[in-house]
């Protein structure tokens, strides 16, 4: 303006009466102001570009700022903060609302008892909503009232359906939350966040009557290219964690393997073998499981470690279906017998812990406990135990014993679907209806444990006690009380 000042007399002729000029500055600003919003896109891509190029072209980025009145540089601080060396993380999955009152739901059975949680972090794996992007907002809202740093993964229920291909599915993501790629660090542990879901466009026939279109899982070579160059600079005595909304490993459900599974999972772990302590998380498939890869799945550091995928439990649980209970909250239960909720990872140094939590649960809930309801006495010794450990895998000890009658006797890990559940499930779907939408069918998981009872017992009632020491050496113990006739 000042530049513009000195040198209008040189440019004006003086016989041009004043108002003329200043009529013909201000249809002159009107102009430049009615034409910047279809200049600022294409001029924010040259800027991006320009930075890019570590200040090589200061001159003509300060000119791009100069012309749309913005200072050619943004300076701020970087401030030293302190981080202790043990930490939490809140990993939520599928937080899902697909309605206002979902999200309530959310707020009150889940978030609610994490407000003051000592956990520092806090990470949604996706899904954040189910398909109403506008949710974003209230969840964000909900999230916020836990006063921690919370993260967020592109799930295949946060994307753009209208969108024709995957280039422009997340541009709605993407303006909430930024990149759907990214890393962060806190302490010895480093997070790399990938968007693993893959959108074809919808599904449709194609000539031959084939259906095609509809989401996969899968991570492009340029997201394999930017792990490999992060991973690089971490030091070797750091842990990396690759979080993302697909499972990387296959799930089985019964469904295709595409869509509940990562193409170029191997090529990944290729890449991660320079490190010897990594781990991933995912959710999308509304149940708990663990998958450990070695060698023959890629991954082959030279400790000869192992990498654990841990497919999360989610905050929606069963997507917010099931009965509703004396609160008013559905019942929510997963597929797998395990209440809706989610898990803390727990972090020190490179080493680390996890820790399921039911949501409105007490922290001890980590089993259920089935026996028959009455066992006759003469069959009590081959009576059919099955506990399911919430958040057990093939690392998990499992004993049994009837209080003062004989050992503890180890149980053996038998996958199948929970009995209760089953049950439990069957009785919903017969008696859903305008009030609520009937629990989806029990679904096969790997973390039931069974035995038989092993002792022969005459009438009465006893204390059958069941005690898991998982992966990290943590011990849970739990009662059923068992009565026989």
């Amino acid at each position: 303006m000042c530049l513009g000042s000195l040198h209008l007399p040189t440019i004006v002729s003086a016989r041009w009466h004043p108002l003329r000029v200043y009529a013909a500055l201000e249809l002159g600003i009107r102009a430049y102001g009615a034409a910047l919003p279809w200049l600022l896109p294409g001029m924010g891509k040259w800027y991006l570009n320009l930075s890019q190029s570590a200040g090589q072209d200061l001159l003509a980025r300060g000119t791009i700022a100069a012309f749309c009145l913005l200072p050619a540089t943004i300076d701020f601080p970087l401030v030293e903060s302190p981080e202790p060396d043990e930490f939490t993380l809140i990993v939520m999955g599928d937080p899902q609302p697909a309605t206002r009152q979902e999200v309530r739901f959310y707020a009150n059975d889940v978030i609610a008892e994490l407000i003051d949680s000592p956990a520092l972090l806090g990470i949604s794996l996706g899904d954040i909503v189910h398909d109403d992007l506008s949710l974003f907002e209230s969840v964000n809202a909900v999230q916020a009232l836990v006063g921690k740093p919370w993260y967020n993964v592109l799930g295949n229920h946060d994307i753009n359906y209208d969108s024709p291909n995957d280039k422009y599915s997340d541009e709605t993501f993407e303006r909430v939350y930024g990149p759907p790629n990214y890393a962060f660090q806190y302490g010895q542990v480093h997070f790399v966040v990938l968007d693993n879901v893959i959108w074809n466009g919808r599904e449709r026939k194609d000539s031959q009557g084939k259906t095609i279109g509809g989401y996969q899982g899968g991570l492009s070579p340029e997201q394999l290219k930017f792990v490999k160059n992060y991973v690089e600079r971490v030091p070797l005595d750091d842990r990396v964690v690759i979080c993302v909304h697909i499972p990387l490993p296959e799930v089985s459900l019964g469904v295709e393997i595409k869509r509940t599974s990562t193409t170029s999972y191997n090529k990944l772990l290729e890449i991660l073998s320079s490190h010897p302590y990594t781990m991933s998380f995912s959710a999308h498939t509304h149940f708990n499981h663990h998958h450990f890869s070695g060698a023959e799945e890629g991954y082959a550091p030279a400790n000869g470690s192992e990498h654990h995928h841990h497919n999360a439990a989610t905050g929606s649980g069963s997507w917010f279906k099931g009965p509703r209970d004396i609160q008013g909250f559905p019942e929510a239960a997963m597929a797998d017998g395990a209440p809706n909720g989610y898990i803390l990872a727990t972090f020190k140094g490179h080493d680390y812990r996890l820790r399921y939590k039911g949501a409105r649960m007490p922290e001890g809930y980590q089993m259920a406990i089935h026996a028959p309801e009455l066992i006759p006495s003469a069959e009590s010794a081959q009576a059919k135990i099955v506990v399911n450990v919430f958040n057990g895998n093939k690392k998990s000890v499992v004993k049994m014993q009837v209080r003062g009658h004989g050992d503890w006797q180890t149980m053996t890990q038998t996958p199948g679907v929970d009995p209760a559940y089953q049950q439990f499930q069957k009785h919903d779907e017969a008696t859903a209806g305008k009030d609520h939408v009937a629990l989806p069918a029990g679904q096969v998981t790997n973390h039931l444990w069974s035995a038989p009872l092993g002792v022969s017992l005459p009438k009465g009632f006893y204390v059958l006690e069941v005690e898991v020491t998982d992966m990290f050496s943590q011990k849970d113990h739990s009662v059923r009380l068992i009565e026989v006739e």
